[in-house]
C-alpha cells in the first residue's frame, strides 16, 4: 500500500550518499513541475517562458539547464531534468553531497516531505508507470526491468562525467530500440519485404557493442610489458605524473603488480606495472613474471616497452618467449629512453610510439595512442536525435537481445514481440 497520496509533494535522493559522477534527486507531486520551473533557467540564463515545455507530453526527452536553488540572483547548477511520469521529475546534477543537499533543501522549503529513494521509486512505478507506458509503449516486465529500471543504477555507477552523459541517454535509447524492433517485428509477421533483413541488422548492431557497455563503470586495463630495466616503471610514473612505482637501475626491482587509476578524456583507465621479463632462478621474481603474463591476458591494451639503448631483436625474443601473443588484447609498441637511444637500434619495419620518461618527450602522444586503441575502437553509434545508441552493460541484457535475434531467425516473430512488449 502506498504511504503517500498522489498529490502530495515528496522528494528523495535516488543515488547513494557519497562522491559520484552524477547524483539524482526525484521530486513527485502535483506541484513538482511548477517548483522546478520556478528555479529553472536555460543555459543562456533566459527564463523558459513556454509552459508546455514543462508538461510530460512535451518532455519525452531530457532537458538541460541551470537550477537556481538559492535564488535567481545566485549562480545556478547545471542539471538535466527527466520526466518519469506526469507528476514525477528526476533531476540529474553533478555528484557530491553539497549540490544534492541544496536541491533537496529547496524542495523541502517548498513543502515537500523527504522520503527514501526506494519509496519514491515504488510510488512512481505503481501509480504512474502505466500512464507513461500508454503514452510511449507498453513494454514487457522483463524489458522494463532489464533496460528502463536499470538505467538509474547505471547513472549512479557511472565513473566519470563523460560516461555519465552516455548513461543518461540510455533510458530514451532503450525506448527507441524497443519501439523500432516492435515495429519491424509486426512488419515481419505480416510478411512485408525487407523487414527480416532490417531486424537482423538492427539486432546485430546492438549485439556488436556488447563488449564495451561495462566500460561506463569499469576502467580499461592497460598492462606494461617489457624486459627487465626497460624503463617500464619510469614510464608508468611519467603517465601518472607522480612517483608510484619504485625506479632503480637494478634489474628485477618490480616483482609484484602495481596498479593505479588514470583518466584520459573523461574515461577511466587502470595502469598495471609488473615484473620485467627475463630468465631468472629467483622464485619470487618468476612468480612476478607469471603475474605479468596473467594480467596481460586480461588487459584491454598491452604496452610493449622496448629500451631504446638496447638491441630491439634481443628484447623481442625475450618478450615473445615469456609473453607470446596468447590473448586477443591490442598491442602498442613503445620505444622508450629516446633521450639516450641510438637511432640504429630502432627497426624501421615496426610501428612505435617514441617516449622518454626522463624528459617527458612523447608522453602526450602515448596518452593519445592509448585512448585511440581503447575508447577510439568502441562503436560509438548515435541516434538521429544525437543520443548515444543503445548499449548493453549486463549479461542479462545480452541474453535478452540474443533471444530476440534467435526468435527472428527462426521466424518466431510473435514470440519475440511478446518478449519485448505486452502488446502484440
Amino acid at each position: 500500500m502506498n504511504t503517500s497520496s498522489k498529490k502530495e509533494l515528496v522528494v528523495a535522493r535516488l543515488t547513494p550518499v557519497g562522491r559520484s559522477a552524477v547524483s539524482c534527486v526525484g521530486v513527485y507531486g502535483s506541484a513538482a513541475s511548477e517548483l522546478v520551473r520556478n528555479a529553472w533557467r536555460r543555459v543562456d540564463g533566459a527564463l523558459s517562458d513556454n509552459w508546455r515545455e514543462w508538461s510530460v507530453e512535451e518532455a519525452q526527452r531530457p532537458i538541460f539547464g541551470r537550477f537556481h536553488f538559492a535564488g535567481l540572483d545566485a549562480p545556478g547548477e547545471e542539471v538535466v531534468a527527466n520526466w518519469r511520469s506526469r507528476n514525477a521529475i528526476e533531476l540529474d546534477c553533478h555528484g557530491g553531497d553539497f549540490v544534492t543537499t541544496k536541491i533537496l533543501d529547496y524542495f523541502i522549503r517548498g513543502g515537500a516531505r523527504k522520503i527514501t529513494g526506494d519509496a519514491w521509486n515504488r510510488l512512481v512505478n505503481h501509480e504512474e508507470r502505466e500512464e507513461v507506458d500508454r503514452e510511449v509503449a507498453p513494454y514487457s516486465p522483463e524489458f522494463q526491468t532489464l533496460f528502463l529500471d536499470a538505467c538509474d543504477e547505471l547513472i549512479a555507477n557511472a565513473s566519470t562525467e563523460e560516461t555519465a552523459k552516455i548513461a543518461c541517454d540510455q533510458r530514451e535509447s532503450a525506448r527507441d530500440f524497443a519501439n523500432k524492433i516492435a515495429s519491424l517485428l509486426r512488419e515481419a509477421a505480416r510478411g512485408l519485404p525487407d523487414a527480416n533483413a532490417s531486424l537482423e541488422d538492427a539486432l546485430a548492431r546492438v549485439l556488436s557493442r556488447r563488449t564495451w557497455g561495462r566500460k561506463l563503470f569499469e576502467p580499461f586495463v592497460v598492462s606494461f610489458l617489457g624486459v627487465a630495466n626497460s624503463g617500464k616503471s619510469s614510464l608508468f610514473n611519467a603517465l601518472l605524473g607522480r612517483d608510484r612505482a619504485v625506479v632503480s637501475d637494478y634489474e628485477g626491482t618490480t616483482r609484484d603488480l602495481l596498479d593505479s587509476a588514470f583518466l584520459i578524456n573523461g574515461w577511466r583507465f587502470c595502469l598495471v606495472d609488473s615484473a620485467g621479463l627475463r630468465q631468472t632462478d629467483d622464485k619470487v621474481e618468476r612468480e612476478g613474471i607469471e603475474l605479468a603474463r596473467e594480467v596481460a591476458r586480461r588487459a584491454d591494451l598491452i604496452l610493449r616497452i622496448y629500451d631504446g639503448t638496447r638491441d630491439y631483436r634481443d628484447q623481442d625474443v625475450v618478450i615473445q618467449a615469456l609473453a607470446p601473443n596468447e590473448s586477443a588484447s591490442t598491442f602498442l609498441n613503445v620505444w622508450n629512453k629516446i633521450d639516450l637511444a641510438r637511432v640504429a637500434n630502432r627497426p624501421t619495419d615496426v610501428e612505435f610510439v617514441s617516449t622518454s620518461a626522463k624528459t617527458g618527450a612523447g608522453i602526450d602522444a602515448l596518452m593519445d595512442a592509448i585512448f585511440c586503441r581503447t575508447v577510439g575502437r568502441l562503436d560509438r553509434a548515435q541516434t538521429k536525435s544525437g543520443r548515444e545508441d543503445l548499449i548493453l552493460w549486463t549479461d542479462e541484457q545480452v541474453h535478452f537481445v540474443e533471444k530476440l535475434a534467435d526468435d527472428c531467425r527462426s521466424g518466431r516473430h510473435k514470440e519475440a514481440l511478446a518478449t519485448l512488449t505486452s502488446r502484440s
